[in-house]
């Protein structure tokens, strides 16, 4: 993926018969802690959770015809917000939620996705896709 602020930019065509990792970048890529104000802010942009850009580095190598994407419900439009993507594999990236047009667009892809609990929407949404 190309970063660049001079106007040029990079498309990405997804894989329509592949498995897709559906990653959630808040509380799942991106340690967000809330709780702790002077915090929270700062880890949304900046800091990874735990080992996951290895692990998402782990599951590029061993399986090469995987496509990720990245998603956030944050509507943030700040460059800072998506530079973390520098240390994950190339993929797809969004700021809407997930909706039902992500998975009826790729009816032929398997789909696994990395939440966490407080997604109740893809929770509910999605019963017969989440599993522990």
């Amino acid at each position: 993926m190309l970063w660049t602020h001079t106007g040029n930019a990079t498309a990405y065509l997804v894989p329509t018969e592949e498995l897709t990792i559906i990653s959630d970048i808040d509380d799942i890529l991106r340690s967000r802690k809330i709780y702790e104000p002077a915090q929270g802010p700062l880890n949304s942009f900046t800091r990874p959770w735990m080992d996951m850009p290895d692990i998402h580095a782990n599951w590029s190598k061993s399986l090469p015809d995987m496509h990720f994407h990245y998603y956030d419900h944050t509507r943030a439009d700040n460059e800072l917000y998506v530079v973390h993507l520098r240390d994950l594999p190339l993929g797809s990236f969004d700021t809407r939620p997930l909706n039902s047009a992500t998975f009826q667009s790729f009816p032929e892809c398997k789909f696994v996705l990395i939440a966490d609990t407080s997604n109740s929407d893809v929770m509910n949404d999605y019963p017969a896709m989440v599993t522990d």
